[in-house]
């Protein structure tokens, strides 16, 4: 599934919704357990009345990661009693947003996250999504990630990102990059609502120094279809003082739409010998980076590959080139039909005997962990059939694994509660004073959570 009303943004910007999330886990069939918005103007100065701090509370389905919980130091004592539910929670994000598109009236606001696209912006989705919200507020929203964008200055200004000497290579981090650029002394602290803030420093600073960069597109668009074109990345690993190395790498335009480009890589044609599907790489055009070096000549070699190379895997197409994932549908909530995610909000909360026919297995799934959230299991009568749901959901999910990787042979599965179990008991060992309540908090829950009665040895 692919937002049809996704696109970039290419004039000035009139409004900037930034936004950060802390969460249970890393993979998207977690919760989101804090989130904070900020409205600001063009000048990045925040609208008052316009700054949201939500929390939420576990579901009777999750059992967070121990690393999460490490990362960010919530408190699940805490939140349990003053967090909403997740629903609960959808909802107040939803007409947050909402109120923030009614504020600006007919202008289109750019949502603003640091590594946005590769966490936050799913995360987000998926919670609107299976909690019967459509996440895409017809178009009024744009994309941007700030990491794409500091991309785009290292192209032309020098020094902007700090060389990380323990990992020996350049860094990205929201932390690395305040001490660098903002002389920022505090480590960064994992708290949604100071990350915020932090990141609208960042930005402050940037829209300060390169006005030009701060108002261009981060995705370049080919000359056209035919001819081939350089892509330049930075060198992440090669380091020289003052200075960053750029890697080229020549491309030709296989496919586009309004949503995304299919691009061949042709250095990896040539240095394989060999054309095949794996040479095609995919770009969402609203979310993703491109930079191009519209100044590069390509050699014959190089033109004549293209002209091979196109018409070796002209078969595959933006329509085909995706298979369907084979992941489990919250760790790809994009799987789903538009006509899915609109009709979400009108099955969630009937019974089993109303849902419409023909109702996908993965529609299914969704309403299923929507109602196992939702349902009280206070004096009720249908307590053992909610069991026996519950028992099956814990025994693929903490006990076999769920599939995470959305392709391949080889499955990438979802940690055991044995392993989480351990894990925690060695961080807990290991933690200094004071980062040892959050984690004995996430002990406690792992001892008292309800789904836990069914994964005791």
């Amino acid at each position: 599934m692919y937002d049809q009303h996704d696109r970039l943004d290419n004039d000035k910007p009139k409004y900037f919704l930034i936004y950060d999330l802390e969460t249970s886990r890393l993979d998207l069939i977690g919760q989101i357990l804090s989130i904070s918005f900020l409205l600001t103007d063009a000048a990045l100065n925040p609208i008052e009345g316009y700054s949201k701090d939500l929390y939420g509370r576990l579901s009777i389905l999750e059992l967070p990661e121990p690393e999460a919980i490490n990362a960010n130091g919530i408190d699940l004592a805490i939140s349990q009693k003053e967090g909403l539910v997740e629903s609960e929670l959808a909802s107040q994000i939803h007409s947050f947003i909402q109120s923030c598109l009614n504020r600006c009236g007919s202008h289109q606001i750019k949502l603003v996250g640091h590594n946005a696209s590769r966490f936050d912006l799913p995360f987000l989705r998926t919670l609107l999504i299976r909690n019967g919200f459509n996440p895409y507020f017809y178009g009024k929203i744009l994309y941007l990630d700030s990491i794409h964008l500091l991309k785009h200055a290292a192209f032309e200004i020098d020094d902007i990102l700090p060389f990380d000497k323990e990992n020996e290579r350049y860094s990205l981090s929201l932390n690395n990059l305040s001490k660098h650029l903002l002389k920022n002394t505090t480590p960064q602290s994992h708290k949604a609502n100071e990350d915020v803030a932090l990141l609208r420093d960042l930005l402050a600073y940037m829209k300060g120094k390169f006005v030009a960069l701060w108002e261009t597109k981060v995705f370049d668009t080919p000359v056209d279809n035919e001819n081939p074109f350089y892509s330049l990345s930075i060198d992440m690993n090669n380091y020289q003082p003052s200075k960053l190395n750029f890697i080229k790498t020549p491309y030709v335009l296989l496919d586009s739409n309004k949503n995304m480009f299919l691009m061949i890589d042709l250095a990896k044609c040539k240095l394989e010998n060999s054309i095949n599907k794996e040479s095609i790489f995919y770009r969402n055009i609203s979310t993703g980076f491109l930079k191009i070096d519209y100044n590069a000549n390509p050699d014959k070699d190089i033109m004549d590959l293209a002209i091979k190379a196109k018409e070796s895997l002209s078969v595959w197409n933006c329509d085909n080139f995706f298979e369907k994932s084979t992941c489990d549908i919250e760790q790809d909530i994009y799987r789903l039909l538009f006509s899915d995610v609109n009709s979400l909000a009108r099955i969630l909360n009937v019974s089993e005997n109303n849902l419409p026919p023909n109702l996908s297995d993965d529609m299914k799934e969704i309403w299923l962990r929507f109602r196992l959230k939702a349902y009280s299991f206070t004096n009720s009568p249908h307590q053992k059939v909610y069991d026996h749901h519950l028992k099956n959901y814990a025994q693929k999910r903490y006990i076999d694994g769920i599939k995470l990787n959305k392709f391949g042979d080889i499955d990438k599965k979802s940690s055991t509660f044995s392993d989480m179990k351990n894990r925690l008991a060695q961080m807990i060992d290991q933690a200094p004073k004071d980062k040892l309540a959050p984690l004995l908090s996430l002990k406690n829950y792992y001892e008292t959570a309800y789904i836990t009665k069914f994964l005791r040895d």
